[in-house]
């Protein structure tokens, strides 16, 4: 049976979700504590991979099953052979031809920026900044981003046909001295998300004007720089 799984987990301890062979990954820990359950060797298929340093809410991994095991009971073993800073928040069993990368319509990211006096609990879990940007221009700026783009600018790599996706909503709140950035998107390119925030805190601090954004996107801008990764978020990944 395919089993669909949501996860979560704290990125800071982890060389990102993809496995490798030398580091600590959220792939490779998954699929330990799965074989001491399926007593074999199995790969799991993410909706997408997540860099090192970055956290999830809502992952969602896939992978075929040969034992009868109810879903919920599945979670309890593996939550129970987990390390700490991961868990199984779901499974579900789908259909055969549930692919979680293709069949996904969008995700959801969080970036998370702390303003004021550095804080070093919170050094893997948001960017901390000492002054207020100027948050009128950034939420501006954040807006151009809805729509369908070229996000090269935004990308690091050589490794897509395309760089082309569409944004559903880019927005800023902020609640006390927390800036928060959502975006969701049908897809994202690596680095996307952190160098949009980057080039966001450039224009909150006087650097570009709102409307510089547009510039970016149409590629007649160079590249922008990306900020730190312990303040993204994947949220959750929708399949409606």
């Amino acid at each position: 049976m395919r089993l669909k799984l949501t996860l979560s987990y704290d990125g800071a301890g982890f060389y990102g979700s993809q496995r490798q062979k030398r580091f600590r990954t959220i792939q490779g820990e998954l699929e330990k504590a799965i074989y001491i359950v399926e007593k074999k060797e199995i790969t799991i298929k993410t909706a997408g991979r997540t860099d090192r340093g970055v956290h999830a809410t809502g992952q969602v991994a896939m992978f075929d099953s040969e034992r009868q095991i109810l879903p919920v009971d599945y979670k309890r073993a593996l939550n129970s052979l987990l390390p700490e800073d991961i868990r199984v928040s779901k499974i579900e069993q789908m259909p055969d031809n549930f692919d979680p990368r293709r069949d996904a319509t969008r995700r959801d990211y969080l970036y998370r920026i702390k303003v004021g006096s550095y804080n070093p609990f919170l050094a893997r879990y948001a960017l901390q900044i000492e002054k207020m940007p100027d948050l009128d221009a950034m939420k501006r700026a954040a807006e151009i981003f809805i729509g369908t783009h070229n996000f090269r600018a935004f990308s690091v790599g050589d490794d897509k046909i395309s760089y082309v996706t569409t944004v559903l909503s880019s927005y800023i709140k902020v609640v006390r001295d927390w800036i928060y950035y959502k975006i969701s998107a049908v897809a994202f390119f690596r680095h996307m998300v952190r160098r949009i925030v980057g080039l966001l805190l450039d224009i909150g601090r006087g650097r570009f004007s709102p409307e510089t954004v547009e510039q970016f996107l149409a590629g007649n801008a160079p590249q922008v720089s990306a900020v730190k990764a312990a303040g993204l978020i994947l949220r959750r990944v929708r399949y409606d």
